[in-house]
């Protein structure tokens, strides 16, 4: 784990832990307790490509169109839909990304704001990368986000969230 201005970056990978669904899987309550999730990549489609992919998943899903609010950024949607979406389906693989907020989250992402990599955001030559999730998250009032590629990256507000990711990714 690596600290910058009161976050908390990690990189999880483990027989169990190595895709975003496993969040949902090992964290339910946590999960499910976050009013807004923001989904910025599914499968390394980014922005405006996910919501074709997102149309593709209500039309087999006949009644779930309110739980989707297309943005700029992605599918803003709750964290119980979220955690739906985990538990229900296979949708979510490899190169998915997702934010948990208190609040909605309105700023726009960037392009330089990405946990979903096959590079570990521990990395310590991506300090400048840190830097940028850190100025986003704080402006968007997000509290985690998770993205996967090998392995999940993570940034957290929080110390205690990061603890509970890092053991029970480890835990034998």
């Amino acid at each position: 784990m690596v600290k910058l201005n009161g976050f908390c970056f990690g990189w999880l990978l483990s027989d169990t832990a190595w895709e975003v669904s496993w969040l949902a899987q090992q964290f339910p309550d946590l999960v499910r307790g976050f009013p807004s999730a923001l989904i910025t990549c599914h499968d390394s489609n980014r922005y405006s490509w996910l919501h074709s992919v997102y149309y593709a998943y209500r039309a087999e899903r006949p009644g779930d169109e309110s739980k989707f609010t297309f943005t700029e950024n992605g599918v803003l949607i709750s964290g119980s839909d979220a955690y739906d979406m985990f538990m229900q389906s296979d949708f979510f693989g490899i190169s998915d990304e997702i934010w948990f907020s208190n609040d909605e989250i309105v700023d726009t992402l960037r392009s330089e704001v990405s946990l979903t990599s096959e590079a570990k955001i521990t990395d310590p030559n991506d300090e400048k990368g840190r830097a940028c999730i850190v100025e986003w998250m704080v402006r968007s009032n997000c509290v985690l986000g998770v993205g996967d590629g090998y392995g999940i990256n993570y940034a957290t507000t929080s110390e205690d969230i990061a603890q509970m990711l890092e053991q029970r990714a480890f835990a034998k």
